[in-house]
Formats: C-alpha cells, structure tokens, sequence
C-alpha cells in the first residue's frame, strides 16, 4: 500500500495522462532555486557564436532526457542550439518553471523525476491492465458470474427530472439508495463511478436486496469491482444470518482473497448460529496453501483467526495459526508475515507463543505484536503488563494508540473508573506529538475525548474534546461528548455542546464531509440513547446530502445517509 501511495503522489506530481501521452500541470513540484550554469548571455551572439562553444554535459543529458519524453526531436550533441533551447522552454513552461531555456544541474533532477514518474505510472497501467483482464476472464469462466459482464450498460445517462422529493420527506434505506444509484448515472469518470455503485452494492446487500445489488454490481465496469462486489454481497447475507445464500454466492467468486474474506463472515456467523465452521474453515486453509508464496497466503488465515477470536472461538484458530505460521516461514517477506501471525496468536490468549515468536523478529517488526499483547494483557484485567508492553513501543504515536485500545479494553472488561486514568494518561503522551504533517495529535486526542465520552466521563471528555484543533476531528469528539452529557441527563450541557458540534461542522468546506460527520454524529448518538442529538445530526445530514449537485459526492453522501439509517434503526 505504501508503494502505491508513493507512485500516486509521483504520477499526480506531473500530471500523467496515461500510456503515450504525458502532461504537466503548474506548479506541483518545487525544486531548489534554478542556478544557471557559467555560460555567455546568447541574446546577441547568433548561432555562429552557439555552434563555437564546446559540448557541455549538462546540455547533452538534458537533451537525452527530453527525447526519451518525446520533447526534443533534434540530435543529441551537447551544444545549446535553437532548438534544444526551445524544447527547455516548452518542457519548463509545461511543469510551471520559469522559462528561461537554461540548462542546470536543478533541472536534469526536475526531468529526471518527471522521466521516472512517468515510467512508474505506466507500469502500473500494465498492471492495472492485466489484474483486469484475468478477474474478467475468471468471471467469464462461471455461468452465474458471466451475465455481470455481458450484460453491462454502454453508457448511463442520469435523469435529471427526477423528484426524490418523496423520500427526503419520508427517508428509507432503499429509497436513499435508489437516489444514490440515480446519481452514480451522472458521474463522469468511469473509475469514480465504479467506486461509488460498489458502495451501493454493499447497502443494497445489507438491507436484504439482493436482486437490486446483482443488478447495480453489473453496472460496474471493472472486473476486479465486480469481484469485490461480491464478495461485500456474501458478507451482507452473512452478517444477515442468511448463511446458505452467501455460501453461493462466495462459491462463485474467483479470486481467492475475495473468498476468503466472505467465507470468514461465514464462518463467523456459522458459529454465531451454533453450526459447526469447520467445512468453511478448511475451504478457507486449502485457498491459503494454494496462493504462491508471494501472494501472502498466511495473512487470509490470521484475518480468519482474529474474526473467530473476537466472536470467543479461541479454540478454532490454533490450527489456521499453525498454518498461517507454517507458510510465513517460506514466504519472500517473511519477517512483515510472521509479525502479523504472532499478532493474531496474542489475540487468541495465547501469550507466551506470541512472545516466542516475536523473539525471532528484528526490533522494527514487533510492534504490531506489542499491541496485541497489551490488549491481551488488558482483556485479562493485568493492567500493570499491559502498560509495559504499550510502552515497548518507540514510536510515540501508535504508543498512544495502544494506550487507549488497553484503555478501551479494561473499561469494557472493569467498568470507567480504572478507564479513566488511562486514558487522560494517553492524552497526556498524545499532547507530546507533532501537529503535522500526520495530524497524529489531534486525532490521538479526539480518539481520547470520544473513549471518555463513551465511559461517562463528561467533563473530561469535553476538556479534551477542546485541544483538537482539526476541525473536522473537533466536530467529531464534540457530538460524542455531546451524547455522553445527554446520556448523564445534564441536557443543559448537551445542548451547549451540540452547538459546538454544529458550528465545528459547518466549518469544514466540503458538503460530503459535513454529511459523513454529521451521519457518524447520529449513529453515536443512537448508540448512546441520545434520541434528541440523533435525529438533530440525522436531519441536518439528510439536507446536507439534498443540497450536493456534484453526482459522486451526492451518491457517496446518499449512500452514507442510508448506512445511518439503519444503524438508528
């Protein structure tokens, strides 16, 4: 994830319009100041005076470059011609430099940045391409998964007559899904579109509509969306304790971490329902031991085991472990693998296999396992060992993070009192972070506020709540204090925080932001009975979301509407 986050920052950097072409908007990169190299002013010396200076280096890489940008079509000779000047200028004003045709030391590294972005990009086309072609082939390959190919739309045109009038007057989960799949008709970028009707796919299957998500999973144009499409599809009749309907659907998906993810839901809600897992977890084992060894398969059994160990089916997951440990010993990245395992084995109880296992990997690998082990410890009501193994952890901010998850953990398991001062001590560590570039310490402290809040503690919660100074995470922690206040009956103080809340949220500048705020304001509201901030939040998300013309910031808006709906419900 890493290396696609940095190759996105590189193609956005200079604008890349796909294979063959390229395009470099002004300005998105800053480079040092451009010093000129030691060469005579050519204004008045004529091409005589050009062709009698010696070759220069710097020019003759610059020239090298271009041309492999498609930028200078001349002979690469190291001499400042007409032309090459002119292509320095063409290339300078294109990426918002000065144009000033020198050639510099600066600006051989601006090319040279622009040449491997460029490169970059491209190779991630071709692999774009060719995930593609194989998830469409593999749903070509199945009867039941074929149609969603065949029968896709050549074009969608969104109705703009339409009146959704009747549903904002009396909202339903279908009919602000509806609303939402109307509006994905008028997103222009297909990948944008793509992205919004998977989300549609997974609330159409949550609400039990499953013929409606069939129908909007064919209209997606990536085959490997589809492939995700379903999968949210089996997870939803899953969670929905239809187990035999997402047995069927997962048996038709034909990516293996796809499956695997359905079959955990599975599996998960088997053992909810008092029917023995084991079929779906060797089906889940034999996909592990299939994929190449470069394709993680230990991390599809310890994503099976942590989701049976959250559910108290410790016991199912030591042989997955077993296995997940097995194929992480062969893999090419096996120190990041067996990282994770021992993180899933703390998570099951079992303490001393984590530690074991942890003693064979070097210092930069163990903190995940730290923080299962300081949650484990917590579960356990062993505080003191909870804490050292949080502070194992060197770096201050998932130090903090796991702080509160112990926090968290023993609140849950003890009550707020032993809650609170863990709390208020993870925000004392997170008052120590840096503000930026991360936003690490506002987000520690609204992570803080909201924990508080949940266990009670008020005027803690609010305190703290008022030393986030992002916007947007400030909003955030206030609507949860403002719940926490109504759920202690002091309205007086609820109101005034909601308040707070609201002109906090309406500061953020982008409408879908301000309804994806105010819908987690009233699904935490709900959650804490606060049935006055609930349907304040809910109203006022519902009209954020009406008032959105852009077509995919209205369709995400609409579907998030929904999802809230139906938490409240």
């Amino acid at each position: 994830m890493r290396i696609r986050q940095h190759v996105a920052i590189l193609i956005a950097a200079v604008g890349l319009t796909g294979a063959g072409g390229w395009t470099l908007p002004g300005p998105t990169y800053a480079p040092r100041a451009v010093l000129p190299v030691a060469l005579p002013p050519l204004g008045d010396f004529g091409m005589q005076t050009r062709d009698a200076l010696p070759p220069s280096q710097t020019v003759r890489r610059i020239q090298e470059l271009l041309q492999g940008l498609g930028a200078y079509h001349g002979e690469v000779h190291g001499r400042l011609d007409d032309e090459t000047t002119e292509a320095i200028r063409a290339y300078q004003r294109r990426a918002g430099l000065e144009d000033n045709g020198r050639p510099t030391e600066e600006l051989i590294t601006h090319i040279e940045f622009t040449s491997k972005a460029i490169e970059l990009g491209q190779r991630l086309d071709t692999v774009r391409t060719e995930q593609m072609r194989a998830a469409e082939q593999a749903l070509l390959a199945q009867p039941e998964t074929r149609r969603l190919i065949a029968g896709r739309p050549a074009e969608e045109t969104a109705d703009i007559t339409r009146d959704a009038s009747a549903c904002f007057a009396a909202p339903t989960q279908a009919c602000l899904l509806k609303e939402a799949s109307d509006s994905a008709k008028g997103i222009f970028d297909v990948r944008f579109r793509d992205w919004a009707l998977g989300e549609i796919v997974t609330g159409l299957a949550r609400n039990g509509l499953a013929d409606e998500a069939f129908d909007t999973a064919g209209r997606i144009t990536d085959p490997r969306l589809i492939v995700v499409a379903l999968r949210d599809i089996s997870v939803a009749r899953a969670e929905l304790g239809q187990i035999d309907q997402a047995i069927a659907v997962a048996s038709v998906i034909p990516e293996a971490p796809a499956r695997v993810k359905a079959l955990v839901a599975i599996a998960v809600a088997q053992s909810r329902a008092g029917v023995s897992p084991n079929r779906t977890l060797t089906e889940i084992e034999q996909l592990a031991r299939a994929q190449p060894a470069d394709r993680a398969g230990s991390l599809l059994l310890t994503e099976a085991s942590s989701a049976l160990a959250r559910i108290g089916r410790a016991d199912a997951t030591v042989p997955l472990l077993a296995v997940a440990q097995e194929l992480a010993e062969r893999s090419p990245d096996r120190d990041n693998e067996l990282a994770v395992v021992a993180a899933a084995i703390a998570a099951t109880g079992r303490g001393d296999v984590a530690r074991a296992l942890t003693a064979t990997l070097p210092d930069s690998g163990r903190r995940p396992v730290y923080t299962a082990l300081a949650t484990m410890e917590a579960g356990t009501g062993d505080v003191a060992a909870a804490r050292a193994e949080a502070d194992s952890i060197s770096e201050p901010r998932y130090r903090v993070a796991t702080l509160i998850d112990v926090a968290l953990t023993v609140g849950g398991r003890d009550g707020p009192a032993p809650a609170r001062g863990l709390l208020l001590n993870a925000a004392e560590e997170a008052r120590k972070l840096e503000e930026r570039p991360t936003f690490a310490r506002s987000n520690s402290l609204r992570a803080v506020a909201v924990g508080l809040a949940q266990f009670g503690w008020s005027a803690d919660a609010r305190a703290t709540a008022a030393e986030v100074s992002d916007v947007r995470l400030r909003a955030e922690a206030l609507w949860a204090v403002a719940a926490s206040f109504a759920g202690n009956q002091d309205l007086v103080a609820a109101e005034q925080i909601r308040q707070q809340a609201l002109a906090d949220t309406a500061s953020i500048s982008s409408a879908l932001d301000r309804t994806w705020v105010l819908c987690g304001a009233a699904t935490a509201a709900s959650r804490a009975g606060d049935t006055v901030g609930m349907r304040s939040a809910f109203a006022r998300a519902l009209e954020e979301a009406r008032g959105i013309a852009d077509a995919w910031a209205r369709s995400q808006a609409m579907t998030r509407v929904s999802t809230a709906l139906g938490v409240m419900h």
